[in-house]
């Protein structure tokens, strides 16, 4: 009987530096791979991923700078996600932003992050800085969902009259408790 012996060669492992030996095969194919590191175990691989793969070493590493949905830049500190424009105020401050407290962009472009940009308000200052004449609501051609009705309202407003909403109340309340006579009927048959 013939038995094939591979080739050993000693490794070390990338997490905790222990030295191990490996199959010669398994070294190269991992190579051609582009896998640079061994580990001696799956716990150390396991432990190592974080370490590797955080922050500046993470291959998909931006410069811990990206824009949200919203318009606002935000950074990472401290590995944690904030808003640009905060951390330049906090910076020049010496102290975190309070409660009751924002920053405003002067020009209105929220991607403009300078100090000179920015200006620290009161959140009552801010509301009335952008809302001087309150705030407005377009008025709009709606349609009664109880009766139908075409009627000229704001945004939020499903009826046309105080008639209508006490209508629409009674038939949220018929629906709900009917619902929930239901659950309890099939509950009980189970």
């Amino acid at each position: 009987m013939c038995v094939l012996v591979e080739k050993m060669i000693e490794v070390t492992c990338y997490n905790c530096g222990v030295t191990f030996q490996r199959r010669a095969s398994w070294v190269e194919n991992n190579q051609r791979r582009g896998m640079k590191r061994s580990y001696c175990n799956r716990a150390c691989w396991r432990a190592s991923l974080h370490q590797v793969r955080q922050g500046q070493v993470n291959p998909n590493w931006r410069g811990g700078r990206s824009t949200r949905q919203d318009g606002y830049i935000q950074v990472r500190v401290n590995c944690r996600p904030k808003l640009e424009h905060h951390e330049v105020m906090e910076r020049h401050l010496g102290r975190p932003i309070a409660p009751g407290e924002v920053v405003h962009h002067k020009n209105d472009d929220r991607t403009d992050n300078r100090l000179e940009n920015l200006e620290l308000m009161t959140i009552s200052q801010h509301m009335a800085l952008h809302h001087q004449n309150g705030i407005q609501r377009k008025i709009t051609d709606r349609t009664c969902v109880v009766c139908g009705q075409t009627f000229k309202g704001k945004h939020p407003t499903l009826t046309c009259g105080p008639r209508c909403k006490t209508e629409r109340q009674r038939q949220y309340w018929r629906n709900y408790h009917a619902r929930k006579r239901a659950n309890t009927a099939q509950s009980v048959a189970r």
